[in-house]
């Protein structure tokens, strides 16, 4: 997030892009920071430790669905439910229960459950985040996309500064051999995955809207088996591929295009 921060701060003036927004944005601006940045963060990243980068990648994949759900109950107005969505719906938290059975049917699971909880934790912050945002970019249009992610770097900074002071006290030096081992995954993941990657989600939120724009993320739990199949030659269970496909069908069935009736078939 350090990476990020200090990242924007150099980016953005270059683009000649404001790093202040509106006085009466200010509040939720920071706290669409904690549930975009903050919260995710920490959930993933303690998740991560309990359990694999594939069942993690897998959760991720969740977002749009949690993003529909909330806008249906919260944003009504905006979210409108139909019995195609529905379906969409159901078989994505089908897929989801089917990622939790492994975990509930060990004996000794506890540890793998809580990690799963924490990492579906942060696909719901990030699904709140991303519905915060729209609101945002509704409320506050002026606002440009880059300007309200640095904003929300600042907040999300503070909120895992505070998170890991308490939880894991003040760092103390690391060993040399530590540097060398995390430099290139600090600069890709500070750089790239958040820099990168969250300037694009933002312009994507405001233009495409917070569902559409949540889809990106279907594609993360294919890639991720394949990826971790790859890298730590880990097989995916049969209950990982049946969820895999259920989140991926709900999402889909989510965003299907709904047919439009010509007015010619209508007379």
């Amino acid at each position: 997030m350090v990476v990020a921060f200090v990242s924007l701060s150099i980016i953005l003036p270059f683009l000649k892009i404001k790093l202040r927004v509106p006085a009466q944005a200010q509040r939720l601006v920071w706290l669409t920071g904690v549930f975009a940045l903050g919260l995710p963060f920490s959930f993933l990243f303690w998740g991560e430790t309990l359990v694999t980068p594939g069942l993690a990648g897998m959760i991720n994949g969740t977002v749009a669905l949690w993003v529909f759900l909330y806008g249906i109950i919260f944003m009504p107005k905006q979210e409108r439910l139909t019995q195609k969505k529905v379906i969409g719906l159901l078989a994505g938290l089908s897929g989801v229960i089917f990622i939790f059975i492994p975990s509930l049917m060990a004996q000794k699971g506890s540890s793998s459950v809580l990690g799963i909880a924490a990492i579906f934790g942060m696909a719901n912050a990030y699904a709140i985040g991303v519905l915060l945002n729209r609101k945002i970019f509704t409320d506050f249009p002026q606002i440009h996309p880059f300007s309200n992610l640095y904003q929300q770097s600042i907040s999300g900074l503070v909120f895992l500064l505070l998170v890991t002071s308490v939880i894991e006290g003040f760092p103390t030096q690391a060993p040399e051999h530590y540097w060398r081992l995390l430099i290139f995954p600090e600069l890709y993941l500070g750089f790239v995955s958040t820099t990168l990657g969250f300037m694009i989600f933002y312009s994507l939120i405001k233009k495409l809207g917070s569902v559409r724009t949540a889809t990106v993320t279907y594609v993360v739990p294919a890639t991720t088996l394949v990826f971790d199949f790859l890298i730590n030659s880990r097989i995916p269970g049969v209950f990982e591929v049946i969820g895999v496909v259920g989140i991926t069908a709900g999402v889909v069935i989510l965003n299907w295009p709904t047919p439009q009736v010509s007015s010619t078939l209508k007379g």
